[in-house]
């Protein structure tokens, strides 16, 4: 599992983001555009909230919803699950398997938007296998206690 920073993990890349006004169909378009499953939302420099394939899923799609007529703050998630850059990726991920989410926005980053975004995708496979096991047996040694 990783035990770099999650700034080091972020290295390079910029973060993806639309404005909370932005259509869910804008949104997706900037997502496939950029080959990711979630962007920040943010206005005036503030973060907002992050709108995912799970919001679109949930919030849009099966509620039968127009994306084209629905604004991205209509569907967005707003409790953001958030890490500052200096944890290392292996936090992230016990975080994303803890709270049942795919991706933690992460902050303190140098960049000019301060934000960027880790997802599930960016660990290896096998990473992610031998992390899951390892959390399963420390929730079993946990319950032995």
């Amino acid at each position: 599992m990783s035990n770099r920073p999650l700034e080091d993990m972020l290295r390079g890349r910029t973060a993806v983001s639309v404005a909370p006004d932005a259509s869910v169909t804008d949104a997706v378009r900037v997502m496939t555009a950029n080959d990711v499953g979630a962007v920040l939302v943010m206005q005036d420099g503030a973060l907002k909230g992050i709108f995912t394939e799970r919001d679109l899923l949930r919030r849009v799609v099966a509620q039968g919803r127009d994306p084209a007529a629905t604004a991205v703050s209509d569907a967005m998630t707003t409790e953001v699950v958030a890490l500052d850059a200096k944890h290392k990726g292996y936090e992230a991920f016990q975080l994303m398997h803890f709270s049942d989410v795919g991706h933690v926005v992460v902050t303190g980053l140098p960049d000019a938007a301060g934000f960027g975004v880790v997802s599930i995708r960016d660990f290896p496979p096998g990473d992610l296998c031998r992390f899951e096991t390892e959390l399963e047996f420390e929730d079993h040694l946990w319950q032995v206690v």
